[in-house]
């Protein structure tokens, strides 16, 4: 084999091989991954409305982070993505601050009301980032992260992220 026949057997090798990663982009599930976190951020911003009033804030501190840890649940067992990506990707991160924060007891109480506006507000623009993006890296261009002062508000639950 001349080396011009060996050339043409790497690049279409490559060519296959691109062609399989591309394929493989298009199948993952990004827009259920998005419809998940709406869903997830439409039934915390329900913890804030007058059908709510019922519950106690702990109720709802409690309500809202098995909210957030089901979602999280749903994206890893329901779509198959695994550990490798979905779990290790900022998103993925970005939910567990949330969690983390729920879960804690000490928990300003006074506050709840204003932290899950933001927690909802926050996971909706998550749900437009993978939506449009289909990343569920955050990049420093997005509206998500630490790298935007507008989403650090004193409601929002990246308030205290470093």
């Amino acid at each position: 084999m001349d080396e011009y026949e060996k050339h043409k057997q790497d690049l279409n090798k490559l060519l296959d091989e691109t062609d399989q990663v591309i394929q493989n982009l298009e199948e993952f599930p990004y827009r259920k991954i998005a419809k998940i976190i709406n869903t997830c951020s439409t039934q915390i911003r329900g913890l804030t409305t007058s059908g709510s009033d019922q519950m106690s804030y702990i109720e709802k501190r409690v309500r809202a982070e098995e909210y957030l840890n089901g979602a999280m649940e749903r994206i890893l067992d329901e779509n198959y993505v695994g550990l490798t990506f979905a779990a290790d990707s900022d998103s993925f991160d970005l939910m567990n601050r949330i969690s983390r924060e729920l879960s804690d007891a000490r928990m300003d109480n006074n506050r709840l009301t204003g932290k899950l506006v933001g927690y909802s507000r926050d996971l909706d623009k998550l749900e437009n980032y993978i939506e449009n993006f289909r990343d569920l890296n955050i990049n420093g261009n997005s509206d998500l992260g630490d790298n935007d002062k507008e989403l650090v508000t004193s409601d929002s639950p990246c308030a205290s992220c470093d």
